[in-house]
């Protein structure tokens, strides 16, 4: 799903609010930085830290894009429905869009 608006209109509190009634570990938050030179794979980073396993290692030796969104999927919690909020996309370097492209693409084979 995507919530276009423009700035200060309520996007993320109405991101929050939703999020209130899911289970906190299953919802999980990275932000695209506003930088002339955007750090590679930022979101990632963020959403790394809360996933753990082996999306954060992989991020911190520089895996391939393939690898991270095979990382990401398996380690999201099989028995309960997952949330993954990425705030300011278009400020996305273009590596983590080239990830955010794969996911998307994978989203229908992950188990529901």
């Amino acid at each position: 799903m995507l919530l276009a608006g423009e700035a200060g209109v309520g996007k993320t509190v109405l991101l929050r609010t939703f999020c209130t009634d899911l289970d906190g570990d299953s919802t999980y938050w990275g932000r695209c930085e506003r930088l002339f030179s955007p750090r590679a794979l930022g979101l990632f980073v963020d959403i790394a830290e809360q996933v753990g396993g082996d999306v954060e290692r992989l991020v911190a030796e520089g895996g391939h894009p393939h690898e991270y969104v095979r990382a990401l999927i398996r380690g999201l919690p099989a028995d309960r429905v997952s949330v993954v909020v990425i705030e300011d996309l278009n400020w996305a370097d273009e590596t983590t869009l080239d990830v955010l492209k794969l996911l998307t693409r994978r989203v229908e084979s992950c188990r529901c």
